[in-house]
């Protein structure tokens, strides 16, 4: 593997993984990204324009022609970038490592091309099998300039793309469930997404001319699909003084129905009924007022 400081994660044909099941996103947040690739070399100039990107901290490099990663290599990283240009070295073991990583929460695989090239250079397994894929499998391949053609620019994945542009692709349709979001100036797919997984049609490896913003829709199909942060933990319960006498308060009755209290002494009064219930004095020497359940209230008797 090698390191760039930062972590990123890349599947070219490029596609996030949005599966028939939506599964717990990962934590909004930096952006930690791997690239595994299949390749005749490293994609220097993918790494350079994602580690532009606001809010990216790290991007690695995973070289799967010879070894496939394991899930232990992909949990640092929250995003997965993937492609090939050779055979990855187990399309089917790949697969489901990738399905795996998807369904663990801890981050997004969003595939590019020529990882839809089936069946030599295609990501297989349960990725395949149980419909990841925002886009079909096909054995064409295109061989030509393309740009960024009509697109819906108000769509989250598209958020500051103006220019896309490469000379290589596969001839995909866009999958059953799926939703194309841009489409090449021919009209064939580009960026489409299903479930919680975002595929970008277009190889920008070392062997392609290509330009535009792609590292854009990375991260903005991250951005997108991240959820919050994890919701603070519940207050704890409120609890009565040190060295009060306790009384709980039920929907019937008080337990103990009676105390005696000394001259200085607390009482604490703790719903612990369904409903409301108030804690008030015959003489209004004291009134908790509206005791919600598992509310507290307690006074101290000075006379």
């Amino acid at each position: 593997m090698t390191k760039f400081g930062a972590c990123v994660a890349l599947f070219v044909v490029i596609g996030l993984a949005l599966a028939g099941v939506a599964n717990a996103a990962p934590p909004c947040g930096s952006k930690d990204v791997l690239i595994v690739y299949s390749d005749i070399g490293p994609p220097n100039q993918l790494v350079t324009n994602l580690l532009a990107e606001q809010g990216v901290t790290s991007v690695d490099l995973f070289d799967a022609q010879f070894e496939n990663p394991t899930l232990d290599d992909l949990m640092p990283y929250n995003l997965v970038v993937t492609w090939s240009n050779y055979p990855y070295s187990d399309a089917d073991g790949i697969g489901d490592v990738f399905a795996d990583y998807q369904d663990s929460g801890e981050g997004l695989v969003m595939p590019m091309a020529f990882s839809f090239f089936a069946p030599d250079y295609s990501i297989n397994g349960r990725w395949l099998a149980e419909n990841y894929s925002p886009f079909t499998y096909s054995q064409g391949l295109w061989f030509e300039s393309r740009t960024l053609g009509t697109h819906d620019a108000s769509h989250p994945l598209m958020q500051g793309v103006t220019a896309l542009a490469t000379n290589f692709g596969v001839d995909v349709g866009v999958a059953g469930g799926a939703t194309q979001v841009a489409a090449w100036n021919t009209g064939a797919p580009l960026v489409a997404f299903k479930g919680d997984v975002v595929a970008i049609n277009a190889y920008i490896g070392p062997d392609a001319t290509w330009s535009g913003q792609f590292s854009r829709v990375l991260v903005n199909g991250f951005n997108w699909l991240c959820g919050g942060p994890p919701p603070p933990p519940p207050p704890p319960p409120p609890t009565c003084p040190v060295g009060s006498t306790e009384v709980t308060v039920g929907d019937n009755f008080f337990n103990p129905a009676t105390v005696n209290v000394p001259v200085g002494g607390t009482v604490c009064w703790r719903n612990m009924g369904q409903v409301a219930h108030t804690a008030t004095s015959d003489t209004g020497v004291f009134n908790s007022g509206t005791l919600n359940p598992g509310q507290v209230y307690s006074f101290t008797f000075n006379s």
